[in-house]
């Protein structure tokens, strides 16, 4: 039996080491711990930030979750 460090999802997101890990379309790699109810953590190693959402949506199918991480890195872009 071998240990797989990383899985893939068919999404932008690989799951390993209980984090999600991935690439936004720029390149530039992402790591979550996404939790029910929509709580999200995201930390974008090459910008040293973390972008923290606390929600109250539990049990519920949850269909724009990368929505807050898309809006806060377009954002750093137009400050650059």
């Amino acid at each position: 039996m071998r240990h797989a460090p990383s899985l893939p999802d068919a999404d932008m997101w690989g799951y390993g080491y209980h984090w999600w890990v991935g690439r936004l379309s720029s390149g530039q790699p992402v790591v979550a711990a996404m939790g029910n109810g929509n709580q999200r953590l995201y930390l974008l190693p090459e910008q040293k930030i973390g972008i923290t959402l606390l929600a109250g949506q539990y049990n519920q199918k949850v269909k724009r979750s990368n929505e807050l991480l898309m809006r806060v890195v377009s954002a750093l872009k137009r400050k650059r």
